[in-house]
């Protein structure tokens, strides 16, 4: 595997994001690697992602949304999970960065509270299940 002057990966949850950024051409002007994901990663493109950091010494940039689906999606490529704990592939990010927009930003920027959504119950439960996984 060879680097072609990328300096980083991207990895983008939304499909739409990364629709716009690709049709920007984001990848040429700043030079990355962009990878697209719908859920969780499969098996092969996890380890396709480890080898982008571990091989290539590439960092990766993770943009998320600031809600516990997302989040813990970004947490399983960065510790694994428990169920994954017994395979043999090398597949952690843990030194992989998120980029999200906190709570804390809302105010700072001045996002209205009509643009976001309340925490639903569900949500609360995916907090717990992401805690006990990576616990």
């Amino acid at each position: 595997m060879t680097n072609r002057g990328a300096k980083f990966v991207l990895v983008v949850e939304k499909e739409t994001i990364y629709l716009k950024v690709a049709e920007q051409r984001f990848f040429e002007d700043v030079l990355c690697i962009l990878l697209a994901k719908k859920g969780q990663l499969d098996m092969a493109s996890r380890q396709f992602l480890w080898r982008l950091r571990y091989e290539l010494k590439l960092p990766v940039l993770c943009l998320v949304d600031c809600d516990p689906y997302d989040i813990s999606i970004m947490t399983t490529y960065k510790y694994r999970t428990k169920i994954m704990a017994d395979d043999d592939c090398k597949m952690e990010i843990m030194d992989m960065k998120w980029l999200v927009i906190c709570l804390a930003d809302l105010e700072k920027f001045e996002i209205l509270e009509d643009v976001t959504l309340p925490m639903i119950e569900d949500a609360l439960g995916q907090v717990k299940t992401c805690r006990r996984n990576h616990s």
